[in-house]
């Protein structure tokens, strides 16, 4: 379960980071623009500015695990998804249900999940 929502968050956050040179710790930093971002993901609520891109990129991101993402880019998504799984845990569930009814992400990227976890340790 943490792993699709960790997925589909990182690669939301660190897009935007990227292309937009956004800050990536100050979106983690404020629960307001996870929030808008979640409610975006679920059809809750509008989307921020690039929110409606980015969650056309959802199931192809899931499907293929960016090949196309450079090294920052991954790092990034290291970095968010180990953010989201110890301080968000609430939201996993949700978007889940929505993005991954049949777990069939959870186990495509468990592994690779478990050993960024314990390389990253508790935040």
């Amino acid at each position: 379960m943490k792993v699709t929502v960790s997925l589909l968050l990182f690669y939301v956050f660190t897009f935007v980071s990227s292309e937009n040179k956004v800050n990536l710790d100050e979106i983690l930093g404020n629960d307001t623009l996870i929030q808008a971002y979640f409610d975006c993901f679920m059809d809750k609520g509008d989307c921020p500015p690039e929110g409606d891109a980015l969650k056309v990129r959802i199931p192809h991101v899931l499907e293929n695990g960016c090949p196309e993402c450079t090294e920052e880019i991954k790092k990034n998504v290291w970095k968010v998804i180990t953010h989201l799984i110890k301080n968000k845990p609430d939201l996993w569930q949700q978007l889940e249900s929505k993005y991954d009814p049949q777990g069939k992400f959870k186990e495509k990227y468990f592994k690779q999940l478990s050993e960024k976890l314990a390389e990253n340790g508790p935040t």
